[in-house]
């Protein structure tokens, strides 16, 4: 299962133009950055919500803690440990 969701950022990395990504089984079909603020903003801070890919222009929008590190040119991401 690792190496499947490693291989799913793996691809993503290829992408551009989206602005929230997770793998997973569970993921949401849909996310809302307006929820993400509103609902999530402990998760966002403290790095709990490991896989979230972002497109930095969220950045302002959203407060970032510093588990967020770059995944790919203009995205960060809360890596998985």
């Amino acid at each position: 299962m690792e190496e499947l969701g490693q291989g799913l950022y793996d691809l993503l990395r290829h992408f551009d133009g989206y602005l929230v990504a997770m793998v997973g089984w569970e993921v949401q079909y849909h996310i809302d950055i307006d929820d993400l603020a509103a609902e999530w903003s402990k998760e966002l801070l403290d790095g709990s919500l490991t896989g979230l890919v972002l497109d930095d222009h969220l950045r302002d929008r959203l407060t970032l803690g510093p588990a967020w590190v770059p995944f790919q040119p203009s995205y960060s991401w809360i890596p998985y440990p």
